[in-house]
């Protein structure tokens, strides 16, 4: 029996168009490769399709990216979904645009994006990542497009919203046979001398697309709308590639300790390695004595001028005459006579103070870990008996 949908049209009224669904055709092939590179971010492109791809992105999604110029190929990554694993985690974005110097392996992604797995500072990150089904909403098919200005003698016309990126797309002739569209740099498919063989008349359309997954979906009976999302009732079809642990459609998956893990593994996700102070699974940031985060990829050096009371005045005859303080982005906080003052730092509310130390020999900077007091108790005597003498 046919079955019939209704297309959707973008911004207006929706037109009872009758497009029978074809039956999913071809053996899925099954994709488990992983590619590394560097990840890096731009502005994105939400709320425009201002993306090589000419895919409209929402203005609240930044859940896109663009892929480096090798593998963008020519737009064939357009549309397809990635899974990226980076140092804090990881996060799945579309492919809707293209990064001309981006290296092999490289993803540019939306920046809101990137601080979901990194920190904005670090700028470039290593990246891990595989081609992934996009995920798709009950009912969601695929969209055609067909640019204004279209014609018996000039065809063009844009495939969206698919589960698999399209590894070609081909139209019916009058004589059953199929040929292969031709597919620009921008997304479009594109030829110059039409498709209708009949001249007198633009459409109707049936097209066959192959997915990268080998699947085949036909899509009959397409009428020429020009710049609207013409609805298909046509979807590819959910995975049933093995996961990582070899069960097919299972839900196990590589995670960011490098171990199959969920799914029917039994293994709790992350569970075979641990984060370090940044947040980066199996980084090699950690806290020093100041409470800092250091090492790794910080930036920071460990902190080796802790304020220790009077050891940390120029020299054992110098006079503490008094100590300003700020917090670690250099605002000042207060100022305090000596170490007995600074008992009760935890006053100023924070983790770590900056210290300017007074003396009658010259000033000196230092840091103080406010959860360190209990060692300046028997410090703050000798401290007092020298302002004494």
């Amino acid at each position: 029996m046919t079955n019939y949908r209704i297309h959707s049209v973008r911004n207006w009224m929706l037109a009872l168009l009758l497009v029978p669904v074809s039956p999913v055709l071809g053996a899925e092939v099954c994709d488990t490769s992983w590619y590394s590179g560097e990840g890096t971010q731009y502005g994105g492109v939400a709320g425009s399709d201002g993306g090589n791809c000419g895919i409209y992105v929402d203005s609240a999604d930044y859940h896109h990216c663009a892929m480096n110029q090798i593998q963008y190929d020519s737009s064939a990554a357009c549309g397809a979904c990635v899974r990226i694993l980076g140092p804090r985690g990881e996060i799945t974005l579309k492919v809707v645009d293209r990064c001309p110097e981006c290296k092999y392996g490289d993803i540019d992604m939306a920046t809101h994006a990137f601080t979901d797995i990194a920190e904005l500072s670090d700028g470039r990150i290593p990246i891990r990542w595989q081609y992934v089904p996009c995920d798709m909403p009950t009912g969601s098919d695929i969209k055609v497009v067909f640019a204004a200005g279209s014609s018996p003698y000039y065809f063009k016309a844009q495939f969206r919203n698919f589960r698999y990126a399209l590894a070609k797309v081909e139209y019916r002739r009058t004589d059953g046979s199929y040929s292969v569209l031709h597919r620009e740099m921008y997304n479009y498919y594109v030829e110059n001398g039409g498709i209708d063989e009949d001249k007198t008349k633009t459409g109707p359309y049936t097209f066959r697309l192959t997915a990268k997954s080998g699947e085949q979906v036909v899509i009959e009976n397409v009428p020429y709308e020009p710049s609207v999302e013409i609805g298909t009732g046509v979807q590819f079809a959910a995975t049933t590639c093995p996961d990582c642990a070899g069960v097919a459609g299972g839900k196990a998956r590589m995670d960011n300790c490098g171990v199959c893990s969920g799914g029917s593994t039994g293994v709790e996700v992350n569970s075979a390695c641990v984060a370090d102070c940044k947040g980066y699974w199996r980084g090699t940031a950690y806290l020093d004595s100041c409470g800092l985060c250091v090492g790794g990829t910080t930036g920071g050096t460990p902190c080796n001028e802790v304020y220790n009371g009077v050891q940390s005045l120029p020299s054992s005859s110098a006079v503490l005459l008094y100590i300003e303080v700020y917090d670690m982005w250099g605002r000042y906080l207060g100022r305090v006579a000596d170490e007995a003052g600074l008992l009760s730092a935890g006053r100023f509310g924070q983790r770590m103070l900056l210290l300017l130390v007074h003396t009658d020999q010259g000033v000196v900077a230092r840091k103080f870990f406010c959860s360190s007091f209990l060692f300046l108790s028997s410090l703050a005597k000798k401290g007092t008996e020298r302002r004494q003498r």
